[in-house]
């Protein structure tokens, strides 16, 4: 981290060095301006450590925060009841495998992306073809990839 009052207080010391190097200015005067200087070079380095620990902070909270969303979108999506459109896409002839009926389910639930509706489909289908839960209502033909509603 650049930092230009230090800087211009770490300059000034080694000028004071200097000076007293070349005997320009008595030991006296040079310890106290000695103190001086490092006095407020402590001061800025708290400063900054201070502002440091600020802007963690205030990233940490952020991070937090983004985490919490993040948690409550997963938490959303999970309680969307997809079941009815997933059963209208697997029951269109024109769907004709699981990635181009997790592309229309993305169309019909813009909450899920591609990845969580592609697993979704295939978790239904688990379901479908061993007629569990809500599923036990329709019939599934494997060859044509098509589900149809009992009559």
């Amino acid at each position: 981290m650049i930092n230009n009052d230090v800087n211009d207080l770490v300059l000034k010391k080694h000028k004071l060095m200097r000076s007293f190097d070349k005997k320009e200015i008595t030991i006296e005067q040079y310890e106290n301006d000695l103190l001086e200087l490092e006095k407020s070079i402590r001061e800025q380095n708290v400063k900054l450590l201070t502002n440091v620990d600020k802007t963690l902070e205030k990233e940490t909270e952020e991070i937090k925060m983004a985490k919490k969303v993040e948690v409550e979108k997963k938490a959303a999506i999970k309680k969307i009841d997809y079941k009815p459109q997933l059963a209208k896409v697997l029951g269109m002839k024109s769907i004709k495998d699981i990635k181009s009926a997790a592309i229309k389910l993305k169309e019909l639930v813009p909450e899920f992306d591609e990845k969580v509706a592609r697993t979704r489909v295939n978790d239904c289908l688990y379901f479908i073809r061993r007629k569990q839960g809500i599923w036990a209502e329709y019939d599934w033909n494997e060859e044509e990839f098509l589900l149809t509603k009992k009559k």
